[in-house]
């Protein structure tokens, strides 16, 4: 791969990791595993409980 920058510097990020080879239903800025996790994230961001009390730390 070969990135060239006119006249203003450049800045790339580059991520990789280990396939998960899992299934991906996304709709809009939600990813999930399944369509029904999908469908209780939409109804959580509905109710504003979207990962309330769901990360443990």
């Amino acid at each position: 791969m070969e990135i060239k920058a006119a006249d203003k510097p450049v800045q790339v990020l580059f991520i990789s990791s280990v396939r998960l080879d899992e299934p991906i239903p996304w709709g809009g800025p939600v990813v999930m595993n399944t369509r029904e996790e999908l469908k209780q994230a939409f109804t959580d961001l509905e109710n504003d409980t979207f990962l309330q009390d769901k990360i443990t730390y």
